[in-house]
């Protein structure tokens, strides 16, 4: 029940592969059918792990509706490893399946935004542009416009997210990539306006929530921006830091032990370390956390 002995597969272990003999074979067959597949692999067939072995010669190979293409099967794995955002190995997997036959628009968007999130701007820009140009969708056009932001078309980022908006004015993320590309472009006061939209039908977003901060600090709303930014330990980019004791609100602190410690940007760092001696003077114990 564990390993069995149809075809080297297992539905508890999907990316093990056993090579294994079969009625009939040499002894020395299963290590040229395992030297063979690793050859594939290497090349590229990225399906190897997931293809059974072919059956013996006096059985029939399955065919119609029972065989599963080798791009199905990538495309689960792919799926799987984007759900779980571990994008370099979907961007592998959904790549091989789109490069072996699968054709789901649905493969091309999740591919797209792994290749995003990995960093890998102008194939996942000419992916979406593609998609836009058969489909123009909401989704497609708000992906696009990250990728033209983050190269620099602000303009194009601009238009993008506004026909996002068009398509999809009950779609959060589409006023947010307007907001996104007009701060962008030095507009953060307009972009305040798009956030508002935004935060009507998401009011509970932490990403949001925290554009939404940035464009309060750069128009010099400081008292609400910094309020505002508080719910950034709410957002994916940060990991909450979890300390015995309680954190430090302005109270009195002399004669107090106080622990400063960075949080994501060693540039932000350095640029508040000057408020340090203002710290010392409130006359604590002062502790402070510096990243090798």
């Amino acid at each position: 029940w564990l390993w069995l002995e149809k075809d080297g597969r297992s539905p508890w272990f999907p990316t093990t592969r056993l090579f294994r003999r079969q009625a009939g074979e040499e002894r020395g067959a299963p290590l040229l059918r395992l030297t063979a597949a690793l050859a594939s692999f290497v090349a590229g067939d990225r399906a190897i792990p997931y293809r059974g072995d072919p059956a013996p010669a006096d059985e029939e190979l399955p065919d119609g509706e029972g065989a599963v293409r080798p791009s199905a099967m990538l495309a689960q794995a792919g799926i799987a490893a984007s759900r779980s955002r571990n994008d370099y190995r979907a961007v592998l997997l959904l790549g091989d399946a789109i490069a072996a036959g699968a054709t789901e628009p649905a493969l091309r968007e999740m591919l797209a935004a792994a290749l995003l999130r990995v960093g890998e701007r102008d194939r996942a820009g000419r992916l979406l542009a593609a998609l836009v140009a058969e489909t123009p969708t909401a989704g497609r056009l708000v992906e696009l416009s990250e990728v033209d932001r983050l190269a620099g078309r602000l303009e194009e980022a601009l238009a993008h997210a506004e026909r996002a908006v068009e398509l999809g004015h009950d779609l959060a993320e589409a006023h947010r990539a307007v907001g996104k590309a007009l701060v962008a472009l030095g507009r953060a006061g307009d972009a305040l306006t798009a956030y508002g939209r935004a935060l009507a039908l998401a009011p509970a977003d932490p990403e949001l929530l925290m554009d939404e901060a940035e464009a309060l600090l750069i128009v010099g709303d400081y008292r609400r921006g910094f309020a505002r930014a508080e719910v950034r330990w709410q957002a994916t980019e940060l990991l909450p830091r979890r300390f015995s004791a309680s954190r430090w609100t302005g109270e009195d602190v002399a004669g107090r032990t106080l622990l400063v410690h960075g949080e994501r940007n060693p540039g932000l760092d350095i640029a508040f370390a000057r408020f340090l001696p203002q710290l010392v003077a409130c006359g604590p114990r002062l502790v402070v956390e510096v990243r090798p």
